[in-house]
């Protein structure tokens, strides 16, 4: 099996660990509060979004929607092709996307974010960051943002 979606239900829990090929996993809305892949070094795609997940460790999707849930912290250090992630809606008070040069469209909306470096992003043509707690953003070497 390389993609699951397994989305609107009740879930409280899913083990996926045996699902060492799985490239795509669509488990957002549930009632997810902990989601251990770990084991799927393959995952490119992740929506987990809309659930209950107080943490997060994924090593190497390019697209990852975690938005609606419980975050506090997001490590995104080794998703290196990261291209689309949306984390509004969390609990996030820092996010170092300084190795995610590929990223293009993000949105962190909606969280107690105090500081972001976006200057490794150069790629970016899509940022949301409304309702925060920033007090400057420098976007002179973000040339791609574009107005949506």
């Amino acid at each position: 099996m390389t993609s699951l979606s397994c989305y609107y239900n009740q879930l409280v829990s899913i083990d996926v660990s045996k699902c060492t090929a799985l490239v795509s996993l669509f488990c957002n809305n549930n009632q997810l509060t902990t989601l251990d892949l770990s084991k799927n070094t393959t995952m490119r795609q992740l929506d987990c979004s809309n659930n209950q997940l107080t943490s997060l460790e994924v090593s190497i999707c390019s697209y990852l929607h975690c938005q609606n849930n419980l975050l506090t912290d997001l490590d995104m250090s080794k998703n290196i092709n990261l291209y689309e992630l949306y984390c509004y809606d969390n609990q996030l008070t820092s996010l170092d996307l300084s190795k995610n040069t590929e990223l293009k469209d993000w949105d962190c909306s909606n969280n107690q974010i105090t500081s972001l470096d976006i200057s490794g992003c150069t790629r970016l043509n899509r940022l949301l960051c409304f309702n925060n707690l920033l007090m400057s953003l420098d976007i002179s070497n973000n040339t791609g943002l574009k107005d949506y």
